[in-house]
């Protein structure tokens, strides 16, 4: 029911499988409040293919991520595989006379996620902290100050630990950008 950074960083060290596990013996509901959104630590196993050996070979080969608390922790390349799947620009685009851009950012995953803008831009009616929660689009209105045709912004993902007190990093890019008059 806790996290260790210590016992993280020894995994890491070691290059151990990274694993999620609870000791429930009751409801899992009266431990984690999964009415409210809560949810017992889980292990994302990053197999090719959904059968027994290909979950099998995944977990020797070390391919997992940790998912506990609406955290994440892995390695980093797991990790960068995880949140490419869970985060995509829906779309993008202009609207009016304004030099903002519209970037719907839209979210696959059962994870909630707290994104820190690392670009040199600045958004309209938010701060730098971004919440994407699950299954949902969220709309960024990026200050690009002159129309670009792409962009590419970087995010670093505080709720998505590859080493303890380092967080992985995310690139959300659109090279599809419309005009919406």
């Amino acid at each position: 029911n806790s996290y260790s950074k210590e016992a993280f960083q020894i995994a890491l060290d070691l290059q151990l499988t990274l694993m999620g596990s609870s000791d429930v013996h009751e409801l899992i509901d009266w431990d984690y409040d999964v009415a409210h959104g809560g949810h017992r630590p889980v292990t994302l196993v990053l197999a090719e293919k959904r059968s027994g050996e290909s979950i099998r070979e995944a977990l020797f080969e070390g391919r997992t991520v940790v998912w506990f608390k609406n955290t994440l922790f892995g390695y980093e390349p797991h990790m960068d595989e995880i949140l490419q799947a869970s985060l995509t620009v829906s779309s993008s685009y202009y609207a009016g006379i304004f030099d903002v851009l519209m970037l719907e950012v839209e979210n696959h995953s059962d994870s909630d996620f707290q994104l820190k803008n690392m670009s040199g831009y600045s958004f309209f009616g938010t701060t730098d902290t971004i919440s994407i929660p699950q299954h949902q689009i969220t709309q960024i209105g990026v200050k690009t100050g002159t129309r670009l045709e792409n962009i590419s912004l970087e995010f670093e993902v505080q709720n998505a630990l590859v080493k303890p007190g380092e967080y992985a990093t995310i690139v959300l890019s659109s090279d599809e950008i419309d005009i919406r008059e």
